[in-house]
């Protein structure tokens, strides 16, 4: 049986396309881009090119991981260390109102002395303290609470100076940081701004 071809080109007539004349400029210089490269380069740049781009993508990384303002970052972990707290019902690990009963329990198990006090007769009652994990470091934590709120306050020592309060939100929760007398303080809650503020200035006096 014998094929007319001359049948077959109306039907695959619309399969072809012709490239244009871009593409075809784009290929030849790319292929006489790579032959003039010389032998040993191009070995070179076969070999080493992706791992030149990894390593000039890990540098660009890190730079912009260590632009990061250190507040910020620590900031996710005061929240996500409030979250915790009420989560795992892990708020203290000592329960007590009482100044003298807290303060003394930090004895031995950090080596710093954070100031405790209750502040009932303002509004905010000592709940107790427990130790908690914030910037690589272990600090002090002590929880209060106003009406229904609790508030978490992490102190460490920071031999930085005196710092004015700063104020974040950050997934619904108030934070203030605040670094005085080389002692760093933040203070984390879904309570009010204004509210956080004062329990802020009794606590830093």
């Amino acid at each position: 049986m014998t094929v007319d071809k001359t049948d077959m080109t109306p039907k695959y007539a619309a399969l072809r396309h012709t490239a244009p004349p871009e593409l075809h400029d784009r290929v030849m210089a790319a292929v006489r881009q790579e032959a003039s490269m010389p032998p040993v380069f191009m070995i070179f740049y076969r070999r080493f090119a992706p791992m030149l781009a990894s390593f000039i993508l890990g540098i660009a990384l890190t730079f912009y991981v260590q632009t990061i303002p250190a507040t910020d970052r620590v900031a996710n972990e005061v929240v996500a260390n409030h979250v915790r707290s009420l989560m795992a019902q892990h708020l203290t690990d000592v329960v007590s109102s009482d100044q003298h009963t807290v303060k003394p329990w930090f004895n031995g198990k950090i080596d710093f002395a954070p100031t405790v006090k209750d502040f009932a007769s303002q509004g905010f009652a000592l709940l107790g303290g427990r130790l908690d994990y914030l910037d690589n470091h272990t600090v002090a934590a002590l929880s209060y609470q106003h009406a229904k709120h609790i508030i978490n306050v992490f102190i460490a020592p920071d031999a930085g100076d005196d710092t004015a309060l700063k104020h974040l939100s950050l997934r619904g929760y108030n934070l203030i940081y605040t670094r005085k007398s080389h002692m760093a303080y933040w203070l984390v809650s879904d309570l009010n701004a204004q509210d956080l503020q004062t329990l802020t200035a009794l606590v830093v006096q």
